[in-house]
């Protein structure tokens, strides 16, 4: 039972620290939001206020600051739960991409972007499709 707890504990803890994040992430940047005009943009969405805040304001804080944060989360959730997979699946708590050669399919196949393309998207996409050839996921 002890344990048990511990766990709910430690997640529930990180998941505060997560929200915590985001809130700082939305306050803080080129444009400061006060906490103020952070809560009201929000409120807007649900109740008829009236705003307080510049056009400027809710423009950073939806067309900039909501889906780069949004976006990390996700890459981040998504990064964990591959390294996870590759933890379970090799039973190693050390395993890495560099066990089946993902790293090396991915950095094979962005050299050879860089060389015939000049295009970033390129790029990015030879690299992740090499990585994936590479693992025999592209046959």
């Amino acid at each position: 039972m002890k344990s048990a707890n511990k766990k709910r504990m430690i997640i529930l803890g990180l998941m505060v620290l997560l929200v915590f994040t985001i809130f700082l992430s939305f306050r803080f940047g080129r444009y400061p939001i006060a906490t103020k005009e952070l809560i009201g943009i929000l409120a807007s969405k649900i109740f008829p206020i009236d705003s307080f805040w510049t056009v400027r304001t809710e423009t950073v804080f939806f067309n900039i600051r909501l889906p780069r944060i949004l976006l990390s989360v996700l890459v981040g959730a998504s990064l964990s739960a591959a390294g996870a997979a590759y933890q379970g699946v090799f039973q190693n708590p050390m395993a890495a991409p560099d066990v089946l050669g993902a790293s090396a399919g991915a950095a094979f196949g962005a050299a050879l972007a860089i060389l015939h393309y000049s295009n970033s998207y390129m790029i990015t996409i030879s690299a992740f499709c090499f990585s994936l050839l590479t693992e025999g996921e592209l046959e």
